[in-house]
């Protein structure tokens, strides 16, 4: 199918091949559809190639840690198996400032059977914070991501919020928080756990 042009994406993840058929995508757009693809940040790249005003959205767990005993957890995976996706989770991160807008996934058990608002970014936040609000005060964009992440970790701990509540999710108050200049890189200066990153590209973990 990859040789015939059939497939919408494809991407080789964690030594196995995933793909999307261009037929199935292209039969549900011309019904009307609106699609979520859940794909890993190659397939993303290529659908935003062929459709520019593809949204994306990068999810992450709360920590490296938490995602290492997410997987443990679940009993499917070998030890070389889990050893391979954490070291491959590490380098994706990198690509989370690609997407428009990113997730903490804080409840992993809910979120497959959820709403997308109940994952912790109503549709009301998500049109008001950006990628792009929040790269104007962190540039860089591996520690734009990093910022969010521990700044949501202190607010989940109870830190107090630096900007209105308004019973947002500690992950979208983290990215107001930096939007409006109230939260910079100093947080990562905070954090002992720097240098271990915090990743989950889009689908397929």
């Amino acid at each position: 199918m990859r040789s015939r042009g059939e497939f919408l994406e494809s991407a080789e993840v964690h030594g196995y091949r995933y793909g999307t058929s261009k037929k199935v995508i292209l039969d549900a757009l011309e019904r009307g559809d609106n699609l979520i693809l859940e794909i890993d940040w190659q397939g993303a790249q290529q659908v935003r190639k062929l459709y520019p005003g593809t949204v994306g959205i990068f999810i992450l767990p709360p920590s490296i840690e938490e995602l290492e005993r997410r997987m443990r957890a679940r009993g499917q995976d070998a030890e070389d198996v889990i050893q391979r996706r954490m070291q491959n989770a590490r380098a994706e991160l990198s690509h989370a400032g690609e997407f428009k807008y990113a997730i903490i996934n804080n409840h992993f058990e809910t979120l497959g059977s959820s709403s997308p608002t109940s994952s912790g970014l109503s549709a009301k936040n998500m049109a008001r914070i950006t990628v792009d609000d929040c790269l104007k005060r962190i540039p860089n964009r591996f520690q734009l991501t990093l910022a969010a992440t521990y700044r949501a970790r202190q607010l989940g701990a109870g830190a107090s919020p630096l900007v209105e509540p308004n019973r947002d999710k500690s992950t979208v108050i983290a990215l107001r928080e930096i939007a409006s200049g109230k939260v910079g890189t100093e947080v990562l200066k905070k954090n002992p756990t720097r240098p271990r990153q915090a990743c989950k590209r889009m689908g397929r973990v």
